[in-house]
Formats: C-alpha cells, structure tokens, sequence
C-alpha cells in the first residue's frame, strides 16, 4: 500500500508540474552579449499567474539597457510585478545598481499588448560586467492557446564611451492548451493502483468532456491513492 501511494504521488507531483510550469531553461554557450527569460518555454494552466525573470547574458560594461516587448493582449493579460508602484509596470532586477541608476521608462500597455523598459546606470556609479537579472514581468493566459508568445521587438544595450549596440534576444512561448486524453489516464491509474473504475467512479473525467484538467487530475489521483482519507 504504502509502495502504490508513493509511486501515484511522484506521477501525481509530475502531472501538477507539467500543467503549472513545466519550464524549459535556455541554454546558450553563446560568448556575445545576448538578452532572454528565464524559459523559452513555459506550460502554464489558463488564468494562472505567472512570474518570470528577464536576464542578460556576457555583459561587458554594460550601462544601460533597453528593450521593447510585444505580445497578443487577446492572449495573455500583463500584471503589476512592481508593489512599488501604482501602475502596472516590471520590477526592475539587481544587474543595474538600483540606487545608482534611472528608469527612464518601465510601461506596460494591455491594449496595444507593448511593454517599453529603458534602465540606465548614472555617474559615478561603475559599468557592470557579466551576467544577471534585468527585470521580472507578471502575466496570465487568457485562452486556451498554443501560439501564445511574448517576442523581444527591440533589445540594446548602451555601454561606456555612450556607444548603443543591439544585442541578440530570445523570446518566450507560452503553451496553454494542454490537457491529458482521459484514455491515457484511466490506464495509467489501472495499471498503477489495480483498480478497476467503474461509471461511478470514473470520477477524474467530472465534467464529461473526454479530457483531464489539471483539478480532475489531482481529485482523481488524491481519491484512488488513498490520500484524501
């Protein structure tokens, strides 16, 4: 018994981690200065908010940053990630000295579905090398979707001397549409748990659309396991 409820909540653990944010990181072996989320992949259940950290990669005396977003506003709503702030704008990360530095421009527009960030280190404070966090966002998915995205329209940088170069970026997917065919998880539960559902119990399709959602996966699993009782 106490074998078959550990093997149902590892199955159980994977399934919460692919439908609330099973990421894929990027990974470059990239030497150029380059700007890019934390994923370039990111499954998340619809409505569901989600945190997610803006990065620079081999940055050499870097002293100011500025990027454009674009993203579909039928899609994915942005959020407020700064409480510092009335409006709903980025937090801007720890890469540029925070208090030897100017926002000259943190704005975030639900209707056009634009985000504009211009950060900028000011004298005396030194240029910055390496790499690290330029700023977090805060979105949601609206729909079902697996073409939602959130694409770098511009990304430069502006390093000592006041030259300006344009910098490489990679953009973020966000997939939504993902739900488990319920023939795969009845056969996955039978063969784990030897149990036989019956029409009563076929309770992880609690809506009867054929498919699994995240909430009837977890009540289903939760009821056959044992866990709940």
């Amino acid at each position: 018994m106490y074998n078959r409820h550990f093997v149902i909540c590892l199955c159980l653990c994977f399934f919460i981690s692919l439908y609330s944010g099973a990421n894929i990181i990027y990974a470059s072996d990239d030497t150029t200065p380059h700007i890019t989320f934390t994923f370039n992949k990111l499954y998340s259940m619809l409505n569901k908010e989600q945190l997610i950290s803006i990065h620079i990669n081999n940055a050499e005396n870097l002293y100011g940053i500025e990027f454009i977003l674009k993203f579909d506003p039928s899609q994915l709503t942005l959020l407020d990630a700064n409480s510092q702030t009335e409006k709903i704008d980025l937090m801007p990360g720890d890469m540029l000295d925070i208090n030897n530095s100017i926002i000259l421009r943190n704005e975030v527009d639900n209707i056009k579905g634009v985000v504009l960030f211009t950060m900028s280190l000011t004298n005396p404070a030194p240029a910055v090398s390496g790499n690290g966090l330029i700023a977090e966002l805060k979105f949601k998915p609206k729909v079902n979707d697996d073409n939602s995205e959130i694409v770098f329209q511009k990304a430069m940088i502006g390093i000592i001397g006041g030259r300006t170069i344009d910098i490489e970026s990679h953009n973020l997917y966000i997939y939504t549409n993902y739900e488990i065919e319920l023939s795969y998880i009845v056969s996955l539960f039978r063969v784990l748990t030897v149990f036989t559902f019956s029409k009563d119990e076929t309770s992880c399709d609690i809506n009867w659309d054929k498919k699994i959602g995240i909430e009837e996966l977890i009540f289903s699993m939760s009821k056959v396991s044992g866990i709940d009782k």
